[in-house]
This record gives structure tokens, sequence and C-alpha cells, in this order.
């Protein structure tokens, strides 16, 4: 019995290799391949996955759906094709050369123009500023620009346009044109017209230099300071301003002939109201009014320093004051 015992309990216990590394025996080898089979569990499971189930929808539900389609449809058809939303009332402001008659109706014509074939030109999704400060500017030559532009549903429209107006006449040689206070000509006249009209000042351009209908005069300088000259005469002398002469296109010097029958020179390329003042207290100060008659011109021209001159003697300087007083003096 001991003997079965202590042979049973011998077997279990696996005999080494005489001889041999114990890195070969099958109990080693066993425990290797265990751990090559090894896999760790996940740290984290993946979440459990949704089934999301899609019903067909209820004939109450379509309905609803294709209602509301519908009605989005016809209102955008409706909009888009409806009269009412066209502008029809137009409301202007800086007009003063045109009646707003006539630029509201420059405006409807838009709406025989189409915006992708299918809108009228003056819908009011379609209509810009744009747009209607082009066709202003084709209609007529007067607009210059339309800066302020604002719609209102669901068919009004406020904007404001800035007009040239017309503001002397240009000689040169036998042409006569109606100049606006920019520079632009505008339209030819006839001399009879010139020579006797009260509302506009003739100027002469001594070059000769030939202007072409609706083109800017060559004479930039002296068409900017002629408008601003007309339009402060009169808060600075008392007496009226006739007709002028200009030196040419790249000359500054302006001659102008007075109601008293003396001239004054002015230059363009310095500003109109400085040498208005300056003149003005020449002859207030410097010039008694029983001798005005006897004056033959007076040059403003330069920025310190004035000159007059009488008929009958030698001309006179004065220098430009900075006050009322220092001229008296």
């Amino acid at each position: 019995m001991s003997a079965m015992f202590k042979h049973l309990g011998e077997s279990k216990k696996p005999t080494p290799q005489i001889g041999g590394s114990r890195f070969s025996d099958r109990f080693f080898q066993t425990r290797i391949k265990s751990a090559r089979e090894f896999k760790r569990a996940p740290r984290f499971l993946p979440s459990a996955r949704t089934n999301i189930t899609i019903g067909v929808l209820s004939r109450k539900t379509k309905f609803i759906s294709s209602l509301i389609v519908i009605l989005l449809l016809g209102g955008a058809v409706f909009v888009v094709f409806s009269p009412r939303f066209r502008i029809t009332e137009i409301k202007a402001e800086g007009l003063s050369q045109l009646q707003l008659s006539l630029v509201s109706s420059w405006i409807t014509e838009l709406g025989d123009e189409k915006i992708l074939k299918f809108i009228p030109g003056n819908h009011l999704i379609a209509l810009s500023r744009s747009r209607v400060e082009t066709r202003l500017k084709e209609k007529s030559i007067l607009i210059v620009a339309v800066p302020a532009f604002k719609k209102h549903f669901p068919n009004k429209l406020e904007l404001s346009i800035s007009e040239r107006y017309p503001a002397f006449i240009w000689k040169t040689g036998d042409q006569y044109a109606l100049v606006s206070n920019d520079g632009l000509v505008l339209d030819e006249v006839a001399e009879s017209y010139a020579s006797t009209t009260t509302e506009f000042i003739t100027f002469e351009d001594q070059s000769g230099t030939v202007f072409n209908l609706h083109d800017p005069l060559a004479a930039r300088q002296a068409v900017r300071f002629i408008p601003d000259l007309i339009k402060l005469w009169p808060a600075f002398v008392s007496f009226a301003l006739l007709d002028g002469t200009v030196s040419g296109s790249v000359g500054s010097d302006i001659f102008v002939s007075t109601e008293q029958e003396f001239k004054v020179y002015f230059s363009s390329s310095r500003n109109a109201e400085d040498q208005l003042h300056f003149l003005q207290l020449i002859l207030a100060y410097e010039i008694p009014p029983e001798r005005i008659p006897e004056l033959a011109y007076i040059d403003v021209r330069l920025e310190e320093q004035a000159y007059y001159c009488y008929v009958s003697e030698p001309c006179e300087s004065v220098s430009s004051p900075d006050s009322p007083e220092k001229v008296d003096d």
C-alpha cells in the first residue's frame, strides 16, 4: 500500500530531464502557449446600438406637409407676379430742375425689363439703387447721383437725387454753350440769347479751345471757380456782375466786368470767397464812393497784396488785411 501511494505521488511531479534545459520541458511550453493565447478584456465596453425604425407617414401628416408646400409656393408666386408689389408711390428729395412726375415715370418704366426673365424690374425685391441711378442718368444729363435710396413695403420708394444745374454761358469763338455747375456742357445756345439773357453770365475763353456737347470743359480750374464767384458775388458786392473772360484752359486769370464799368481781376487758383472779401474791404475802406466811377480795375489775385487803378492815375497797392480795422489803418 505504502509503496503504491508513493508511486502515485511521484507520478504527479514532472520528471526532470537529466542534462536538458528546464525551458524545453512540457510544463513550461504549456505555460508559454497559454500566455500567447491570453486576451485582456476591454476596459470600456461599447454602448449598445439603438435601432431606429422609420414608420410610414400617416395620411394626416402627408396632407399637412403638402398643404404647407402649396401655400409657400402660392405665396411666392403671388409676391412675384402681383402688381401690388411693384413700386408705384415715389417720393424724391433734391429735385429743382426736373419734375417728380417725370422722374417717377422713368422709374416705373423699369417694369418693362425682367430680372431672371420673369421678375418685373420695378418690383420691390428687384429694384436697387444702382439700377435706378443708371436709368435716371440715361434719361437726363441733369442727374448726377442717387445718394439715398429706401424701399417701403409693399410698393413705396423714397430717394434723394443730386442734380447739376445751369450755372453760366461759355463762349469760344462763335460758339456759345450753357455750362453746368460742375463744368459740363449742357446745351448750345444762340448768340442772341447769350447777349440778352439776364439769367446767366457769359464768360469768354480767350484761348479758343473748342468744346463738345455733353463733355466737360477743358478749363477745369476756371469752371470750378466761376460758379462760386457768381453765387457769392451778391453777398460781398452791391453792384452787378456783367460778364467775364478766362485766360485759357491752363491759365488761372479771370477778369470780370461790373455795372460800374471797372474790372476785377481774380485768380481761379485761390478761394473765391477770400478774394471777394478782400474786394469788399477795398471798396469799403480804400475807394471813396464818389470815385468808384473813375476806377479802371481792382486786382485781388495775389494773396498778400492787391492793386487798384483809376483811369487817369497811377495804380496803388494795399496789403491784405486780417480785419477791417487794419485796412482802415
